[in-house]
């Protein structure tokens, strides 16, 4: 199945409490510079073909992560594995280690089914 995958980073929760409080209590929201959306970027490349699943697109952002992959596993298990993939990349450039949280728990699938549909996710 095509899937478009949508995770933001920590702390991209608007308006919700446990964002508020990840904000002013926890860890500050993690933001994806350049240097490090090409990491992420890169550690979604090496999973896809790892896994033989097809990476249509993959765009990392400040704030977020978008892909779009083919997969025939349920996609919530394909973004799992894309945030510890990308986690585990970005955890040796921040000397941070592992305890950093670097992505939400949130995220947001939708089921492609028409090839125009894998253009207008990405958008």
């Amino acid at each position: 199945m095509k899937y478009s995958l949508w995770f933001p980073t920590h702390g991209v929760e608007a308006g919700s409490f446990r964002g508020w409080l990840d904000k002013f209590f926890y860890q500050p929201a993690y933001r994806l510079d350049a240097e490090r959306q090409a990491i992420v970027a890169r550690a979604i490349r090496e999973l896809c073909l790892e896994r033989g699943w097809r990476l249509i697109e993959v765009q990392p952002r400040e704030w977020e992560v978008v892909a779009i992959v083919e997969s025939d596993l349920k996609p919530e298990r394909v973004i799992h594995d894309f945030k510890i993939a990308a986690t585990r990349a970005l955890a040796s450039l921040d000397g941070e280690g592992p305890h950093r949280k670097r992505f939400n728990r949130r995220a947001r699938v939708q089921h492609l089914t028409q090839p125009e549909q894998a253009s207008a996710a990405s958008a």
